[in-house]
């Protein structure tokens, strides 16, 4: 029983460790809104707020598809500045930050009182 607990603890340990990277994926527009909601920035620096401010590194590879979708969505829209392009929010893009920052703190708060109802135990 021992060794199992043991080998639990590992798989849980490995589990949490990906878990910003899981929730950095799985809501990266949300953030790249968040993060344009500061100001114009250009990929490399929603790239660098990201690794910031939570510890993950996202690819290029993997931002700008997203990046090009906002902006054909027209929730973004780019500006040449010298040799970079940087990328602000249009009202569209506000008002989706608006209603999705609402809608995801309310999701959040719905989770957390879930665990915190134990509705998960750990077996003993």
């Amino acid at each position: 029983m021992i060794l199992s607990k043991a080998f639990n603890s590992s798989i849980m340990d490995a589990y949490r460790r990906g878990m910003p990277e899981k929730f950095v994926k799985a809501f990266l527009d949300i953030l790249v809104l968040a993060t344009l909601n500061n100001g114009p920035q250009c990929g490399y620096e929603i790239l660098a707020r990201i690794h910031e401010k939570l510890g993950v590194l996202i690819s290029p590879g993997t931002l700008y598809p997203m990046l090009h979708v906002l902006e054909e969505k027209g929730i973004i829209e780019s500006r040449s500045n010298n040799r970079k392009k940087d990328y602000v929010l249009t009202r569209k893009g506000l008002e989706m930050f608006k209603t999705s920052s609402n809608d995801f703190k309310t999701l959040s708060n719905i989770f957390l009182n879930t665990m915190n109802m134990s509705l998960l135990e750990e077996d003993e």
